[in-house]
């Protein structure tokens, strides 16, 4: 059984912004005025299971929260405002927060992305995801998730990816891959600095 869940991370500081986050979490900031940055990637989820049928909806998101977390806490609420409700097993679509826990050693906090969705995975098999979509809630755009949802499945791949092109002057700052001619991932690197290594990862013309 497909059974879809997200995840989103929102746990971040956001320290090159320095004054901008210092009070609140980069996913709580606003942009253009009225919403937050969080709420962005909320509405993409809920604009894909307004779209298209169970194949491809996204019935369970879990919010990963760390630095000032009683901000997104309180803004994100029961989650009725994307479709969700908060933790109700009764509801089809549910959201729920999950932060640091507590063990014997004291708290045990995220150490970055990857270590955020690590600590989580417990929790993403509890809820019965047979398959996960982990976003960075601090993103602003503009998407349908269906389409990406239903070329996973029909290339079979193990995890899928979604990229775009940058302008080389931006790289220095952001992981990127390779491709093959089927759109498989051959390489990846984290922020290169080495000329010769960018040259590598250069789109043919």
């Amino acid at each position: 059984m497909v059974y879809i869940g997200a995840l989103a991370l929102s746990g971040g500081r956001g320290g090159r912004l320095n004054v901008i986050t210092a009070d609140a979490p980069k996913p709580y900031k606003r942009f253009t005025g009225k919403y937050r940055l969080i709420d962005w990637t909320l509405t993409n989820i809920a604009r894909t299971n307004a779209l298209h049928d169970k194949a491809t909806s996204i019935d369970d998101v879990i919010v990963a929260v760390q630095f000032e977390a009683d901000k997104l806490i309180e803004h994100i609420g029961s989650g009725a405002e994307w479709g969700f409700t908060a933790d109700n097993p009764l509801s089809s679509r549910t959201i729920s927060i999950m932060g640091p826990k507590t063990d014997i050693g004291g708290m045990v906090f995220y150490d970055g992305t990857a270590d955020a969705a690590r600590k989580t995975m417990p929790s993403m098999k509890k809820h019965g995801w047979s398959h996960s979509l982990i976003l960075s809630a601090d993103h602003v755009y503009a998407s349908d998730y269906a389409g990406f949802i239903d070329n996973h499945f029909k290339t079979n791949a193990d995890f899928s990816i979604m990229v775009l092109p940058v302008e080389e002057s931006k790289v220095k700052d952001l992981g990127i891959l390779k491709l093959d001619s089927n759109g498989r991932i051959i390489s990846f690197t984290e922020k290169p600095q080495q000329p010769e290594i960018i040259d590598e990862y250069r789109i043919p013309d």
